[in-house]
Formats: C-alpha cells, structure tokens, sequence
C-alpha cells in the first residue's frame, strides 16, 4: 500500500473531507438566517467532526485508534449527507455537484482505508497468535 503516512495531513481523506468542511460551510451560508441554530449549525457541527475524527484518531498512533476515528468520521459524514439531504427537499439549497461529489469520495476513500485497516489488524492478530 505505498509509504506510510507521517502526518494525517498526508491522507487523501482528510484532505477531502477538509475540502468537504469548507464546501458545506460555504453552502451553508446561503441558508436561511432562522436556520443558523438549528440545522446550519449542526451541518458544521458534523462536517468538521469528519477530518477531526481522522486527525484524532492517526496522533493516537496505533493501527486500532486510526481505525476508530475513521469509523466515528463515518458516522459524522453519513449525519452530514442525511442533513444535507434534508435541506435540499426542503429547498433550503440547491444540490451542489461539488458537495455531492466531496460526500461520495469522503466515503469511498474512508471505507477504502478502513478496510485496509481492518485487513493488516487481522493479519497481525494472526502472527500473533501463531507464535
């Protein structure tokens, strides 16, 4: 699986669910100014859990922790994709091919690496438990 990482910055992941954060804040500024406590907020809320979560869980520097930050970013995104959702049938906003795309790609990318994960564990575990 190429080089490994040195920094969480490094991950694709996070870099696009950075690119996710500022997109739906961006997006979110075109909702109405009743909705900037309630639904606008947690939208942020949530899209900012996406790459914190990954972030948190690489500087606790074990293959178990990243693997639980990509998984709790999982849940953020999915709460992320069903609001966002939400306020497109409620024509609060119009759908944007470019969070669209951002939310697909977060996921893909963070599945992709959560099976990976959750692949070289098992194998470890295996060793391990060989010996």
């Amino acid at each position: 699986m190429g080089e490994r990482a040195t920094t969480y910055r490094e991950l694709i992941v996070w870099q696009r669910g950075m690119d996710l954060a500022r997109a739906v804040y961006r997006e979110t500024q075109l909702m109405p100014a009743a909705e900037r406590f309630g639904l606008t907020s947690q939208m942020r809320r949530a899209v900012t859990s996406v790459p914190m979560n990954i972030a948190e869980g690489f500087g606790k520097m074990t293959r178990r922790e990243l693997l639980h930050g990509l998984r709790v970013a999982r849940g953020s995104l999915f709460e992320v994709m069903t609001a966002y959702e939400l306020v497109v049938t409620l024509e609060m906003l119009k759908p944007s091919e470019e969070v669209l795309s951002l939310m697909s790609e977060v996921d893909r990318l963070n599945r992709s690496l959560m099976l990976s994960l959750e692949r070289t564990i098992a194998r470890e575990q295996k060793r391990v438990g060989t010996k």
